[in-house]
């Protein structure tokens, strides 16, 4: 079963995974950052419908789950774990908003993923508020 979950961090948590390439490293930096004491919104198993959409376009939102640093793949299937910076999440935010749900819907639907969509309130609104505090996010999914 997989899972996702977008963390709202401080800006300076990107000081603790500057350098980080493997996806221990990550791990071991990330456990240093108390994700779970972090505001979070949860994307259950809609993160690789998402992703999957996503990829497909230009801009900002094809780099929601690449961001400005990540972890490298592997073969072991391990989650994925990537850092959003605040100017990023700013244009993500914006463009969230400005293509609005319809957008979505259709996109999820060419990809098979239309059931994903509930996903879109939550996240908007997540990215919005992170945003609106000049914010980072970290994205942790996988399974």
């Amino acid at each position: 079963m997989s899972f996702g979950y977008f963390y709202e961090i401080k800006v300076s948590a990107r000081e603790h995974l500057v350098g980080c390439t493997t996806k221990s490293e990550w791990y071991k930096a990330l456990g240093g950052l108390n994700l779970e004491d972090c505001p979070s919104c949860r994307g259950e198993q809609s993160f690789p419908g998402w992703e999957l959409a996503l990829g497909g376009l230009s801009g900002p939102l094809a780099r929601m789950f690449e961001g400005d640093l990540r972890a490298q793949r592997n073969e072991f299937d391990d989650p994925d774990a990537v850092f959003l910076g605040s100017d990023l999440v700013k244009l993500i935010a914006a463009d969230i908003d400005s293509r609005g749900r319809t957008f979505f819907e259709c996109l999820l639907r060419q990809r098979g993923n239309e059931a994903d969509i509930w996903l879109f309130e939550p996240m908007r609104l997540f990215f919005a508020g992170a945003s609106s505090r000049h914010n980072a996010i970290v994205v942790l999914w996988g399974g």
